[in-house]
């Protein structure tokens, strides 16, 4: 299950860098096409009224893709910070128990009460709740 999970995810952030490379390319498109028509209009094939139409939905067009791109940038950055995270865990977690295991009993009472919320203990299981 945790490797469909992972493969999923991977999949996802493949597919959002594919879109912020699409988004950057239509910028990058709609800047030329900006030069593009500043060159028509010193050459005289546009006139003022028609360069500034054609700018006016560029600049709308470009508004809108910078929005997207900014949200997808973001996104992008908050799975990278994630998975460095999941990658860390383990390790933390290993060098806590190491840690953990050599304090005396005391100590690591007081370590447990900082962590955990409750702890319930039945004949068949112990369910712990961790404070967040």
């Amino acid at each position: 299950v945790r490797g469909h999970i992972e493969a999923g995810d991977r999949d996802e952030l493949s597919r959002k860098r594919s879109e912020l490379k699409d988004i950057e390319a239509s910028l990058a498109g709609l800047e030329a096409q900006f030069t593009q028509n500043l060159g028509f209009l010193r050459r005289g094939v546009l006139n003022e009224q028609e360069f500034v139409k054609a700018n006016n939905m560029a600049r709308d067009q470009q508004s809108a893709f910078q929005e997207s791109k900014e949200t997808l940038a973001r996104w992008i950055e908050e799975q990278a910070g994630r998975e460095e995270t999941i990658e860390r865990v383990p390790g933390m977690i290993k060098t806590f128990l190491e840690d953990f295991h050599i304090m005396e009993p005391r100590v690591q009472k007081a370590h447990l009460q900082t962590i955990l919320k409750a702890a319930h203990v039945s004949r068949d299981k112990i369910e712990l709740e961790f404070r967040v």
